[in-house]
């Protein structure tokens, strides 16, 4: 098989371990990039969050239309009519209604209502219901 197949097999066995928390409105599934890096996509309804395996907002999108305006810093501070806010420290505090909050070390803890966990490794070890596992490699071995 080649590499690129191989890759695709496994982003579409990825695509297909997502799990719905208790909260109906939060998408949770495993994203693995080309060059075999693990992220978490937390789908809401008015945006998205890639959050890397260290817990940091990798990237996000937000769902809407309209005229786009940015800060003084160029961030991107409204899209349509969800506006984004930042911390004093250039996070994302808050995409539209929700809330984003970071623990001691940086790391996302909350979007939401939804409660992000890291192990003693440093990896996100639980997404809101969503648990992830990693094998002796340090690879994401299961998403239940």
């Amino acid at each position: 098989m080649k590499p690129t197949s191989l890759l695709t097999a496994c982003l579409l066995a990825l695509s297909s371990l997502t799990a719905v928390p208790a909260f109906a409105q939060h998408h949770v599934s495993a994203t693995v990039s080309q060059s075999n890096q693990t992220s978490f996509k937390i789908e809401e309804p008015a945006f998205v969050i890639y959050l890397s395996n260290a817990g940091q907002i990798a990237d996000f999108s937000v769902n809407a239309r309209g005229k786009f305006a940015y800060d003084l810093h160029g961030r991107l501070e409204k899209a349509g009519p969800i506006a984004i806010d930042y911390d004093l420290h250039n996070r994302i505090e808050k995409i539209g209604d929700e809330s984003i909050s970071y623990d001691l070390h940086g790391r996302v803890e909350k979007i939401g209502t939804l409660r992000i966990s890291y192990d003693l490794h440093n990896r996100i070890d639980q997404i809101g219901d969503t648990r992830i596992s990693y094998d002796f490699h340090g690879r994401v071995d299961n998403i239940d």
